[in-house]
């Protein structure tokens, strides 16, 4: 385990701050705070393959992520016995699942 004191020296924190920032959702910028190095070196080497992968031009007609809804309410009171999400929620669920379809079809292998 990478000790706290290495990571502060790292600038880690400043690291993940700005990674965060850089996120479209608020589900995004906290999982980007979450984050810890990897102290597996084939899962780092893994991790840093689909990354390369992942950042390759989409090319023209591609998928371009932008900003999405953040569903947790939703979720959260979807979870709850005899309480129901309202409109809003159901929209912004709606969209969630627009852009996850769409983003699925820019990645799918041919």
């Amino acid at each position: 385990m990478i000790h706290s004191r290495t990571l502060h020296a790292l600038e880690f924190p400043q690291i993940t701050e700005h990674l965060a920032s850089l996120c479209l959702s608020p589900a995004g910028r906290e999982r980007a705070l979450e984050l810890r190095p990897l102290e597996d070196a084939h899962a780092a080497r893994l991790y840093d393959e689909s990354a390369v992968w992942a950042a390759r031009p989409m090319g023209e007609g591609g998928f371009a992520l932008g900003s999405f809804p953040d569903v947790g309410a939703f979720l959260r009171v979807a979870e709850k016995p005899g309480l129901q999400p309202d409109t809003d929620a159901f929209w912004a669920l709606r969209e969630m699942l627009r852009l996850a379809k769409a983003a699925h079809a820019s990645i799918a292998l041919p």
